[in-house]
């Protein structure tokens, strides 16, 4: 790999609370080494902004800048709000009910590395998970688009 350019992703929870540490670990356990967070809390009803301060504070060495909204905004109003405060060449986003596999920031950072500039998305094909993290065996829904595909590196 060339440089290593800052990635950030944004990291979005409305009543994720059940799986929010484990969406963030995902993030914090990610091969590629310049990350940053801008994590948004959307208005959570449940534990949701505890749990993100708890795990801030369980992890000093983590970039993260936060966004705790006063009120409840849909998902693109949320996205706008953190892209506001990304830094990263690249951006990824994430809903915290999901997690990503280890490599697959390394893996699209690689892709668009290696390809010319008229690339504009590098996407990847998500495994449908349960409660237990075991496989759902449903048929994934991305399968053709623009860009380029990489193969599983997000459960959900």
């Amino acid at each position: 790999m060339k440089h290593s350019p800052l990635v950030s992703i944004i990291a979005i929870a409305y009543n994720h609370e059940e799986f929010l540490e484990e969406a963030l670990d995902s993030i914090i356990a990610q091969t590629y080494p310049e990350i940053e967070i801008v994590l948004v809390d959307a208005c959570s009803k449940d534990q949701s902004v505890s749990k993100i301060k708890t795990w801030i504070a369980r992890n000093p060495g983590v970039k993260v800048k936060t966004i705790f909204q006063s009120s409840t905004k849909k998902i693109t109003e949320n996205a706008n709000d953190a892209l506001k405060l990304v830094e990263g060449e690249y951006y990824q986003i994430l809903s915290c009910d999901d997690v990503l596999l280890p490599h697959k920031i390394q893996d699209q950072v690689k892709v668009f590395q290696e390809s010319d500039e008229k690339l504009g998305v590098v996407y990847c094909d998500a495994e449908k998970i349960d409660r237990e993290n075991k496989s759902m065996q449903v048929p994934t829904f991305f399968r053709r688009g623009i860009g380029l595909q990489l193969p599983n590196c997000l459960l959900g």
